[in-house]
């Protein structure tokens, strides 16, 4: 019986390379190894051929179907005694019998074995895929898209969750334009720095952005360049060490826009050096206010809208900070290490709720908060000389890692810290 398995499996291996061979019509990187793909001339031929197999290897798999449902592959799926017991009481023709296995499996294998090609080799996502062939082609599958279809039509979520919508523009192989297409995303520290590219960035994606900040003049001058660049976009003065306000800023995008899909909390201060002892309290309370408490009241009012809405995604501003200790900077590193944390409890908590709560982690960016910090020359070089990449980010460069973890190209990330930091953490 193991045997049986084993040669199955690689057998289904071997077809799933010819069948990922085929897909790609023959372009340069189809390995040697698979006998009878050509690259040019034979592509109907070959998925014709290939079919067959497919058929054959189904055939077998219902000749042994009796045999695994009472043998050590149904054991291995983790079945209980319950469901053991149900699935032995069922009636009907073996072909039905056979199709009901084949469904069950899907649950369970996807589950169990990690996938690294598009192409899967189990028979089930063979007769899957067929219902989801792109214009007559079985073997053209766009961005994974078709696969995510498949294994929807197998199984259906656990009570409560949702699956992930894939953007249109994968489903058409267009260009990953429009990432946020017409999703409402509010920006703290949305002035300047990180925070303005990101306002800018995400409105070039199709989101209607909200600014929230302190300094009223520079966040008016952002949603302006938005709004004259064809977008959509308001200021709202904030201060995120305040409850009332952060309640303020959410209320005012949803009256606007009508809903919240996106929250970049990006706000934040930086702090003199200083060592713990020569810290004075009210430097420590500036940054925890404004850093660390600041992230939770604004999660505190954005989470309730987004589950209003059947979920969301937040990226909170945490830094190499939060990652390593910086000397010097006791309350600064100690709120960047706060977000994470907060971060993943807030991701475990809404996970099946469908709202995924993210950080980054970004190195030395050039913003003007930074800039300044590094003005001395001996700092800047040796903050510089701690980035084996050997330059510091611009703000753009975070700011598309937010945007990815903001939309659904992310839709399977929730509760990471993902440094952004030229290789700092790393060495």
């Amino acid at each position: 019986m193991q045997s049986d398995l084993v040669e199955r499996e690689r057998g289904d291996e071997a077809l799933a390379d010819e069948l990922e061979c085929a897909a790609q019509g023959g372009a340069p990187g189809v390995r040697a190894s698979a006998p009878g793909v050509t690259r040019t001339g034979e592509r109907d031929d070959g998925a014709q051929r290939l079919g067959e197999r497919g058929l054959e290897r189904e055939g077998l798999g219902v000749a042994l179907a009796d045999e695994r449902v009472q043998g050590e592959e149904r054991r291995a799926l983790g079945l209980s005694a319950s469901e053991k017991q149900a699935w032995r009481g069922r009636e009907g023709p073996a072909s039905e019998r056979e199709a009901r296995f084949v469904d069950q499996r899907v649950a369970e294998v996807d589950i169990l074995r990690p996938r690294s090609r598009v192409l899967s080799s189990s028979t089930h996502l063979r007769a899957k895929l067929k219902d989801v062939a792109i214009a007559g082609d079985p073997l053209r599958f766009d961005s994974g898209a078709a696969l995510l279809d498949a294994r929807r039509s197998a199984s259906a979520p656990r009570a409560g969750m949702t699956w992930p919508v894939v953007h249109q523009a994968h489903r058409s192989g267009a260009n990953p334009m429009g990432r946020l297409q017409d999703k409402v995303a509010l920006i703290t520290g949305g002035n300047t720095g990180i925070g303005k590219a990101a306002a800018l960035l995400f409105a070039q994606e199709g989101a209607r952005v909200v600014i929230a900040a302190r300094r009223a003049a520079e966040g008016e001058r952002t949603a302006a360049e938005i709004v004259a660049r064809g977008g959509e976009a308001i200021f709202v003065p904030t201060d995120v060490s305040r409850a009332a306000d952060c309640a303020a800023m959410v209320a005012a995008a949803v009256k606007r826009y009508g809903r919240l899909d996106v929250a970049f909390n990006n706000a934040g201060v930086e702090q003199a050096i200083k060592s713990v002892p020569d810290l004075e309290e009210d430097e420590w309370d500036r940054v925890i206010d404004i850093n660390l408490k600041g992230v939770f009241l604004s999660m505190k009012f954005q989470i309730p809208e987004m589950l209003k809405v059947g979920g969301g995604a937040i990226v909170n501003t945490s830094s190499v900070g939060g990652l390593v200790a910086t000397p010097g900077l006791s309350a600064y590193v100690t709120s960047k290490h706060g977000i994470i944390g907060l971060t993943k409890v807030a991701a475990i908590d809404f996970a099946a709720r469908n709202v995924r709560v993210n950080a980054i982690s970004p190195g030395g960016t050039h913003t003007a908060m930074f800039d300044k910090w590094i003005e001395d020359g001996a700092v800047e070089q040796r903050v510089l000389a701690s980035h084996p990449i050997g330059r510091f980010a611009d703000p753009i460069e975070p700011a598309r890692v937010a945007l990815f973890l903001a939309s659904d190209e992310a839709s399977f990330v929730t509760g990471v810290a993902l440094p952004i930091d030229g290789g700092l953490v790393a060495a």
